[in-house]
């Protein structure tokens, strides 16, 4: 067994279960150092995160794939078609969940910027009640054979601390090469990003009315504002990222790519077939005009 780094994670969970002199005194009567408890219990509830995360993952990919395909399908793409852009929706989705779990597992990347020290603080949470003494009291005679068999590398980049910082501002222009014509045009796309958030309530009043105009001009300002992100993304190198179950930044080429998923993905979903929608709710067939 590895000995534990400095100012790793397990050094400050090791701080608060060592404040407990009865748990402490519990972990001794069962010959389980403390180290190898604090890191079993982290690994445990990283490792539920895990398993969370490839479920989540395969919904994710589920959703995008099927999105896709019937987004494809609306604007009468032949079935081969559709089949491939429902790849490729599933395939954002795929990277998405990729990146997550290899974060969870410990693994960094220069492109890559993620502050926090867990998925959230529901695992903390997890973490800290199982370094309880009403917890360790709990644990029978197979669990605590299990622990004490257990040898953690403490070396392992899973126990490392991760930056509670974000990038310093000289690395940040670096990966994100911005001028002052790019800031004004990100600017620009905020502005527009604005506009379409206040055009919104206007699907609300297509419950007042009938036809679907209003929600076809809701569908469209919102396709707009994800366009509007994927272009800032594009121009910024730099794209946030959120799930359930992480949340970070990504920067540089990969930034770039997924922004051009997310343009292609906003116009295909939701601008091009509202488009469609507002031109048919006014007797206007555009695809029998231009084919």
């Amino acid at each position: 067994m590895k000995s534990s780094k400095n100012n790793s994670i397990v050094d400050d969970l090791l701080v608060v279960l060592r404040q407990d002199s009865k748990a402490i005194s519990l972990l001794k009567n069962a010959r389980i150092h403390p180290d190898v408890y604090v890191a079993y219990v982290y690994d445990s509830e990283i490792n539920k995160i895990i398993k969370v995360g490839y479920i989540g993952g395969a919904v994710i990919v589920l959703i995008l794939g099927g999105l896709s395909f019937i987004s494809a399908q609306d604007l009468a793409m032949t079935v081969a078609d559709s089949l491939l852009f429902g790849l490729g929706g599933g395939a954002l989705g795929a990277l998405i969940a990729f990146g997550t779990l290899q974060i969870l597992k410990g693994k960094r990347s220069k492109y890559i910027n993620h502050p926090g020290e867990s998925s959230s603080g529901f695992t903390l949470i997890g973490i800290l009640n199982r370094l309880s003494v009403k917890s360790i009291e709990k644990l029978d005679d197979k669990a605590i054979l299990k622990i004490r068999e257990y040898q953690p590398d403490f070396s392992n980049k899973r126990y490392q601390r991760l930056p509670t910082e974000e990038k310093t501002n000289e690395e940040r222009q670096k990966m994100l090469k911005m001028t002052p014509k790019k800031k004004s045009q990100v600017g620009k796309l905020k502005r527009i990003q604005k506009f379409s958030l206040w055009m919104l309530p206007f699907g609300l009043i297509a419950f007042f009315v009938e036809g679907l105009l209003y929600i076809w001009v809701a569908l469209f300002f919102g396709g707009l504002w994800f366009c509007a992100e994927g272009v800032i993304a594009f121009i910024e190198r730099r794209i946030e990222f959120h799930s359930g179950w992480e949340s970070g930044e990504l920067y540089g080429w990969p930034a770039r790519a997924s922004a051009i998923v997310i343009i292609v993905t906003a116009l295909m979903i939701a601008i091009i077939p509202s488009i469609l929608g507002i031109a048919d709710a006014f007797g206007v067939d555009i695809i029998e005009l231009i084919f």
